[in-house]
């Protein structure tokens, strides 16, 4: 059980990274719930020790603010990033613009180095992944401009709340030192505990099988690949022997040997799998709508279409 000191609440605006504000975060030892955008506050206050408001593709000046107010005056650290720190701004009256060229790619943005969310930082211009059509033109009283590319506004701080906002992305690895902005962020800019590591993902991921699965069998098909072995080795540590029917189907396209070696290397570890030899079937496959036969298509889309068809027959 994660106290409430030491989780981050992930407010998920529809972005395109989302997991990876999530994982950068957990790869800091700190645990994260991706939540909606318009979570309660209640439900936030008192569980979480910040919030993250991710990117996403609205726009405040046509939707407004898509997010409890509330959040605000919780008086725990909130990071928007892109999207959302057009939210904090517009919440707290500065001038957001619609830009009618959205600005994508690799930029070098001035930092303000005295700010402790760029703590460690050597050089005053930094690598950031942009990726926005609205922008904060001007910003309130209350507001301080922490970051600009030229007459851009690429990151915001509250003056009197633990409030902060970057329109460029620190999640991406195209940020060259995003992963230390998020630390600064974390551990800096607020003090949260390390209290999530690898036992904890794999204790989460066991919990969440044994919540799905209850009472009821599971069907793993088991292709040899890292995926499907993890996932039957997760399903092999929570659930009862009789619950897993494990299938391996031999489609006569796999390297030379390999469904023997996976069958052995897995039955050495006591997990047994049913084994079906069905290459002939594939190899006989023909395509639904003109009965042309594998062996005979050229196209790697259609092979896979008919691999697949041939699968699910």
């Amino acid at each position: 059980m994660q106290s409430n000191n030491s989780v981050v609440a992930i407010l998920d605006a529809g972005a395109q990274y989302g997991k990876v504000i999530d994982r950068k975060i957990r790869s800091l030892h700190v645990k994260t719930d991706i939540l909606p955008l318009n979570v309660p506050a209640e439900k936030i206050k008192g569980k979480y020790a910040a919030i993250v408001i991710s990117g996403g593709p609205q726009s405040v000046n046509l939707q407004g603010e898509n997010v409890d107010l509330k959040i605000f005056d919780l008086g725990i650290p909130i990071l928007g990033i892109c999207y959302g720190m057009q939210l904090i701004a517009y919440h707290f009256n500065c001038e957001i613009s619609n830009t009618t060229k959205k600005n994508y790619g690799p930029n070098n943005v001035w930092v303000d180095l005295s700010c402790s969310i760029f703590d460690g930082l050597t050089s005053e211009m930094q690598t950031v992944l942009l990726s926005h059509g609205d922008c904060v033109k001007e910003c309130s009283e209350n507001i301080t401009i922490i970051s600009k590319l030229s007459e851009l506004i690429t990151g915001i701080q509250h003056k009197t709340k633990p409030i902060i906002g970057l329109q460029f992305h620190p999640e991406v690895d195209l940020t060259i030192n995003g992963l230390e902005i998020f630390r600064n962020f974390l551990f800096k800019f607020m003090s949260i505990e390390k209290t999530f590591y690898l036992k904890d993902i794999l204790q989460e991921i066991l919990e969440n099988i044994k919540l799905q699965i209850g009472n009821k069998k599971v069907l793993c098909l088991v292709s040899g690949g890292i995926d499907s072995t993890v996932c039957l080795v997760l399903l092999q540590r929570i659930l009862k022997k009789e619950q897993i029917i494990a299938l391996h189907i031999n489609n006569g396209m796999m390297r030379m040997n390999e469904s023997e070696t996976m069958l052995k290397k897995l039955k050495n570890h006591g997990i047994s799998i049913e084994y079906v030899d069905a290459c002939h079937t594939f190899y006989c496959a023909k395509d639904a709508s003109d009965g042309l036969e594998l062996k005979f298509v050229i196209l790697p889309e259609l092979k896979r279409k008919i691999i697949g068809d041939t699968f699910i027959h």
